[in-house]
């Protein structure tokens, strides 16, 4: 129990280390001691860079065959002309009068953070690569196909500017059990509030808006409160990626509606499991076009990537490494349970660090927990 415990501050620790470092590699590299070994049981900071008994991996894969060289790319600032126009409805009010989120949170005014939601809407493009997508994650993706769509984003936030740390958290909302879930919310949330972040959840799935019918249960946002997501229009998952850039520009451009009096400085997106698929495909092939986020956490990814399109379906290669070019820092958190088997099997696709790209590895851990799976979402800290 406490090495979970242990690992949920990590994760947290994880996301200091990406806001306090998207300024340049430097501080990335001073996050990670030089020749300490790891002790079992030395505490863990709540607020600081993570320690024992998460630890940097060594890899013993041999990854020379996979990890190359990508073709230079100038990293360059937001412009929300790339990103494209979007509008903000909200906060949402109608239908049962509450957002639709599984399992719903505690009473956030109670901890000083206000929830409200929001609809955006805009055009968004699916990608398409001109050739098979390499191992090594230097992915050349084009634009494609427009389409119009509506969903939705959950707003939790500090109510008192004077908290607020200046970093929001963008999570891509998982859909694994049919309708939308937020494990990192779940697993992380009081860290979080302890550290006046901001968090963002997005619907950036067809599943989590329209369902699907071997859903766990019919909670699905258009199923589980038609009146209320009515608005709601998703072109399918081939649209996801730039649904999600879209998201984390409106956090930037329209923070005034969407946060109030506080001032976006970092925007960290993050996603466990299925999101983390989903992130890895993003890093990879669309966040050198968007230029939106600071920095990333992939949080307990398999070795291979999410499809970067469904029709045409363009598939990830199994293993998928990490672009190393990218110019801001990309972090993966792993349990020890993501290493192995034919659905995860993280092991096959470990690569050296680099200046921006890390791995962490947390011994004893699992991929989910109880308190993963509901009982986090009752902990008002």
């Amino acid at each position: 129990m406490r090495t979970q415990r242990v690992a949920r501050r990590s994760l947290v620790g994880l996301v200091v280390v990406l806001a306090a470092c998207s300024s340049g590699p430097d501080d990335l590299q001073s996050s990670q001691p030089e020749n300490t070994e790891p002790s079992m049981t030395e505490p863990v900071a709540e607020t600081t860079a993570p320690t024992s008994p998460v630890t940097p991996t060594t890899s013993t894969t041999d990854t020379t065959s996979t990890v190359g060289s990508c073709e230079p790319i100038t990293p360059t600032p937001f412009d929300p002309n790339t990103v494209g126009e979007v509008t903000v409805d909200g906060p949402i009010q109608t239908g049962n009068g509450t957002a639709v989120i599984t399992p719903p949170s505690f009473d956030v005014t109670t901890v000083g953070y206000i929830q409200e939601e929001y609809f955006i809407s805009g055009t968004a493009s699916a990608y398409e690569s001109a050739s098979p997508l390499r191992p090594d994650g230097c992915w050349t993706v084009e634009a494609t196909s427009p389409e119009p769509y509506t969903t939705r984003i959950l707003v939790r936030r500090p109510a008192d500017p004077a908290a607020f740390s200046g970093t929001v958290d963008v999570e891509w909302l998982n859909v694994t059990a049919g309708f939308d879930t937020a494990p990192d919310w779940t697993v992380a949330h009081t860290e979080m509030i302890r550290s006046g972040d901001a968090w963002v959840g997005v619907s950036a799935q067809t599943v989590g808006v329209n369902g699907r019918e071997e859903a766990l249960v019919p909670l699905a946002l258009k199923i589980a409160d038609p009146v209320r997501y009515e608005p709601l229009d998703h072109p399918g998952d081939s649209y996801s990626y730039d649904m999600f850039s879209q998201a984390g520009a409106a956090v930037r451009t329209q923070a005034p509606t969407l946060l109030g009096d506080l001032q976006p400085e970092h925007l960290i997106a993050m996603g466990q499991s299925q999101s983390a698929f989903r992130l890895t495909t993003y890093v990879n092939a669309v966040a050198p076009i968007a230029n939106v986020y600071d920095g990333y956490l992939l949080h307990s990814r398999g070795a291979r990537g999410a499809p970067l399109s469904e029709d045409p379906d363009v598939v990830a290669p199994d293993p998928a490494l990490i672009r190393t070019d990218l110019g801001v820092p990309v972090l993966q958190a792993l349990s020890e349970t993501d290493l192995v088997g034919d659905r995860l099997g993280f092991a096959t696709a470990r690569q050296p660090d680099t200046d921006f790209v890390r791995t962490w590895e947390m011994a004893g851990t699992s991929h989910q927990d109880l308190y993963g799976l509901g009982i986090g979402d009752a902990d008002d800290g």
